[in-house]
Parts: C-alpha cells; sequence; structure tokens
C-alpha cells in the first residue's frame, strides 16, 4: 500500500490525465462524430452500441471519411483512456474500502474496487472490435455484435462503480461520514 501522501499524488496525477483525456474525446466526439442526430444521437456511443452491420454502415456513410478518420483517432485515445477511467474507480474504491468499518460495506467497496478493473479487457475487446471495422472501411455483423456487448458489459461495470461511489458520497453528506482510510500496521512492535 502507498503512504497517504504518495496515494494522494498519484491520484491527483491519475485525475489531471483522466480530465484532460476526457475533455480530449468529448471534443472529438462532438465536433466530429455527430453529424447527423438521427444516425449518430450519442456519438461514438452510438457506434459502440449499434450491434448491426447494417447500422455501423448507416453510421460509416453519416460520418464519411472524415469522421471515420476522427473515430480512429478516438479508438487510440480510448486506448488510453481504458487505463486511466478503470485505475481511477478502482483507487476511489479501494480508499472507500479502508475508509469503511469492517463489513459488508467496506467488502462491497473493495469488492467494486477489483470490478472496476473488469473494464479495463471488456474496454480493449469493445475497441479492437470498432477499430477492426475502421480499419477495414466496412461493417462487419460479427464485429458490430460482439462490439455492442463488450460495451454493455463495460457500461455495467461503470455504473456499478459510480454507484458505489455515490453510495460513498451520500454517507460523507448524510453526516455519517466515513473515517480517512486506516493505515495497516507493519506487524512490528518498535
Amino acid at each position: 500500500m502507498l503512504p497517504p501522501a504518495l496515494s494522494n499524488g498519484v491520484l491527483a496525477g491519475l485525475s489531471l490525465l483522466l480530465l484532460a483525456c476526457t475533455c480530449e474525446l468529448v471534443y472529438m466526439d462532438l465536433a466530429y462524430l455527430r453529424q447527423d442526430p438521427n444516425v449518430t444521437p450519442h456519438g461514438i456511443v452510438s457506434y459502440e452500441l449499434a450491434g448491426r452491420a447494417d447500422a455501423v454502415s448507416a453510421i460509416f456513410r453519416s460520418w464519411g471519411a472524415p469522421g471515420q478518420r476522427a473515430a480512429l483517432y478516438v479508438q487510440g485515445l480510448d486506448n488510453l483512456y481504458l487505463l486511466l477511467y478503470p485505475a481511477w474507480f478502482a483507487a476511489l474504491l479501494s480508499r472507500s474500502a479502508r475508509a469503511a468499518p469492517p463489513g459488508p460495506l467496506a467488502f462491497a467497496f473493495a469488492g467494486g474496487a477489483w470490478g472496476a478493473l473488469l473494464a479495463v479487457p471488456l474496454d480493449w475487446l469493445e475497441n479492437h472490435r470498432l477499430t477492426r471495422m475502421l480499419l477495414h472501411g466496412q461493417a462487419s455483423k460479427a464485429d458490430a455484435l460482439w462490439a455492442r456487448r463488450f460495451a454493455i458489459a463495460k457500461f455495467a461495470v461503470v455504473a456499478v462503480s459510480v454507484l458505489l461511489l455515490a453510495v460513498r458520497a451520500a454517507l460523507v453528506l448524510s453526516g455519517k461520514a466515513l473515517a480517512a482510510p486506516r493505515q495497516r500496521s507493519s506487524g512490528r512492535s518498535d
């Protein structure tokens, strides 16, 4: 376990990287990937959840070549992002587990911290399927379907992480603040 001062610095650095990456992804999504609100009302998420080759083909047509290049850039950046947001959720949930009294809540936070890391392989597998279609310039029934499945599983992991952090926030705001994270003893008597 990292000492608190180092842990705070790592979390702050991770938060800044996550914020910068999020801003770039949102900018690219709004600027290039929502050209036709009837086809891609949710930008890249519409592509992630398309699930069918005909829907992906319609998205490709609405984006045109510039949009497809932007989507490739977004997929590349998302391969960095998929390391950042699960680590951020895991760090916050791990802190929550250490701050909670021993029992079901601490167990839920600790399980959530480990569970948040499941988003990494799910997001990578989704990105792999989406990038394959972009690189080939054509929709694939299997890639579209599997990308959708991986995206739904990833969004479920994120939703559970957000829910657990909302529980922590509700406890803190209700005055039932959780103590500062416990430090583990080294087991030595000095």
